[in-house]
């Protein structure tokens, strides 16, 4: 297993339960594939760096998890199609 970090930022026009919900439904999807979350860290509400799609603002979670490769790219695939998912920053961590 390989140990990954994802950062992303959930859509802001969400309620704070709703992004709560968002960020849980990732974590159950990495484990119901058989990875294994480390570490899940909810940063809140932020201002963007930059506006994306018309938002200036966002929701951001930061996400430890160890998984196989293609945990990573399925957990990939789907925040790229999901609307409530604004980015997401995969990073791959080295081996400890």
């Amino acid at each position: 297993m390989n140990a990954y970090e994802v950062t992303y930022i959930i859509n802001p026009s969400l309620a704070d339960e709703d992004a709560r919900k968002v960020s849980e439904k990732y974590s159950e999807q990495i484990s119901s594939l058989g990875g294994q979350i480390v570490n899940v860290d909810l940063w809140g509400k932020k201002k963007l760096a930059y506006e994306i799609e018309g938002k200036f603002e966002g929701y951001y979670v930061c996400m430890k998890f160890n998984s196989d490769e293609k945990v990573c790219a399925e957990l990939r695939r789907v925040m790229k199609i999901d609307e409530d998912i604004v980015r997401a920053l995969f990073i791959r961590l080295d081996p400890q």
